[in-house]
């Protein structure tokens, strides 16, 4: 029973730092360059990248057919639900990390429960 307590606490803490790193070091770019011939076209493209520092690199491009349309989507582009989605997109892009943590924090949470039990 102790060993599958442990193995849980190394899988959410494994998670949580992988969110914590995610959220700290990544960075959002939101970019709207117009050609003429585009204006033209009435082919308006919104660009939004982000970048974690675990690698994780998302590209975007939204396309719209009105100026309306593309504003609005310029104010709600920054809204807290939109980063959240990239930040769960980039966390299951970065499993990898989270399956290399998850042994290393079951030995740390292990011995540790193992040099209390025998310090008591």
């Amino acid at each position: 029973m102790k060993h599958i307590k442990t193995l849980l606490l190394s899988i959410i803490a494994s998670v949580a730092i992988v969110y914590l790193i995610t959220i700290a070091f990544s960075s959002f770019t939101f970019s709207y360059n117009p050609m003429s011939k585009d204006i033209e076209q009435k082919k308006y493209i919104l660009n939004t990248k982000f970048k974690s520092v675990l690698g994780i690199k998302i590209e975007v491009e939204e396309f719209y057919t009105n100026e309306e349309a593309l504003f609005e989507a310029l104010e709600s582009s920054p809204s807290f639900f939109n980063k959240l989605g990239y930040y769960n997109q980039a966390v299951k892009l970065s499993i990898r990390y989270i399956f290399i943590l998850i042994p290393v924090l079951f030995f740390i949470l292990y011995t540790r429960e193992k040099q209390k039990i025998n310090i008591c």
